[in-house]
């Protein structure tokens, strides 16, 4: 923050901390620390609202503390909304994009998905594409997603699906997982 945006900065909080009364920054500083704090062990204790109306009646908090807990619940929509509209930004700008389009399908998906609209299709006597649309139901893809993996249902299923480097470490994971719930060794 260059200096000039810092002294706008702190010249709100010091008219913020005014507004509350002839209060300097470090003192609002200090009540809001006191707020959090307070707000914090009040949390902890209740769980719901017949708690914490209790809580609040029981509690010998000071009529300046009061007003303070009164204003930040009076002014608690405006702070969630500005800090998830700031987290938004923040997210947009660091955390990594998800990529373009659906994510493939494993290839464990694909057998199970050619093997399924073929006992449809084949032994019950679904027209294909009412096969096909049922298939994308139940495993919750598109309808284009299982026509591809209709289209390649030679190589799918005679030569194996196309493994993908995820598909391969998945295995790796489940096996390893289940080895290691029976005791056996894995490697």
């Amino acid at each position: 923050m260059n200096p000039e945006q810092r002294d706008r900065f702190l010249h709100a909080f010091d008219e913020t901390a005014k507004s509350l009364g002839d209060m300097t920054l470090d003192q609002a500083l200090e009540l809001a620390s006191r707020l959090i704090s307070k707000l914090h062990e009040l949390f902890e204790k209740v769980k719901t609202r017949e708690l914490f109306a209790y809580e609040l009646e029981h509690s010998d908090v000071s009529p300046e503390m009061s007003e303070a807990l009164i204003s930040f619940a009076e002014q608690f929509p405006r702070f969630a909304r500005f800090a998830a509209v700031k987290l938004a930004k923040v997210a947009a700008r660091d955390f990594p994009s998800p990529g373009e389009g659906r994510p493939t399908l494993s290839a464990v998906a694909q057998v199970e998905i050619v093997k399924y609209v073929q006992q449809l299709y084949v032994e019950k006597k679904f027209r294909l594409r009412l096969a096909m649309q049922r298939a994308a139901m139940k495993f919750g893809c598109s309808l284009r997603s299982v026509q591809r993996c209709w289209s390649k249902r030679d190589q799918i299923i005679e030569s194996g699906p196309e493994m993908r480097f995820a598909d391969v470490l998945s295995a790796f994971k489940e096996k390893w997982e289940a080895d290691r719930k029976s005791g056996e060794a894995f490697l």
